[in-house]
């Protein structure tokens, strides 16, 4: 008998060295039975010896399955544990049981360490029927809208109004910030009017929640006294046609006479 065996922090006594020859054994047995009965069909006639035949390889059989003692120095799970250095005749799967069995503990002490949370927030722009979901993190100044970047955006007429929040900011006001905007619905004037919200409204949720108050009260001001539709949805729609006329309103010309 060799000394303890630590395996993942369990202390394996000299006695777990029976499993290792539990496997060779269950085998032995396995072809004495074989033997047996290839030897009583073969060889003997009388049924009394027939059976005999039959009787003494479970014998053995059951001998040989029969643990060699029991307590703290035997564990059931030994089996597996003893068998990767001392047994070599250990089937594969209980090898893989052993792998698997690592790897969760690998990933339960991974999933126990306390992860940081990202700083970012996530807020939304509405026009109309578009809407914007603009999420917001920590970054180099970075501005997309649906993985393009702002100056390719159509209608080009429009692009001042959508650059409009980051000229109020200044350059410094975002060259801390990336912001990755996606876009849909609507038509191409709501989208921009969604999008340039959707910025406006991310700049402020970010201060507000990872800077300070004072910062974010004094962007929201600045937001506000410019334009308040920066930080506000616009509730206006267009009111349907009615029948009787060419629009919601006007109505069809008649002649009373």
């Amino acid at each position: 008998m060799g000394k303890d065996l630590v395996v993942e922090g369990l202390n394996l006594s000299p006695r777990t060295d029976f499993v290792a020859h539990h496997w060779m054994r269950s085998r032995v047995s396995l072809c004495f039975w074989t033997l047996s009965l290839v030897f009583t069909h073969l060889f003997v006639s009388a049924n009394s010896l027939r059976v005999l035949s039959y009787v003494w390889p479970l014998l053995i059989t059951v001998f040989l399955f029969t643990p060699l003692g029991s307590g703290p120095g035997y564990p059931h799970r030994s089996i597996i544990y003893a068998g990767i250095s001392r047994c070599p005749a250990l089937p594969v799967m209980a090898r893989l049981a052993v792998f698997s069995r690592s790897a969760d503990t690998t990933m339960q002490t991974v999933s126990n360490q306390p992860k940081e949370k990202p700083k970012a927030v996530q807020v939304f722009g509405r026009k109309k029927t578009a809407t914007a979901v603009a999420h917001c993190k920590l970054g180099s100044g970075t501005i997309r809208v649906n993985g393009r970047p702002l100056d390719v955006l159509e209608p080009r007429p429009l692009l001042p109004k959508l650059m409009e929040p980051i000229l109020l900011l200044g350059k410094h006001g975002l060259s801390t910030l990336d912001i990755r905007v996606r876009v849909s619905g609507g038509g191409r004037v709501a989208q921009i009017y969604a999008v340039r919200q959707a910025i406006a409204k991310s700049v402020v949720a970010f201060h507000q929640k990872y800077v300070d108050e004072c910062s974010k009260n004094i962007i929201k001001e600045k937001f506000v006294q410019y334009d308040r539709s920066l930080l506000v949805a616009d509730p206006r729609r267009c009111e349907p046609k009615k029948f009787g006329g060419s629009g919601a309103r006007a109505r069809y010309q008649k002649s009373y006479r």
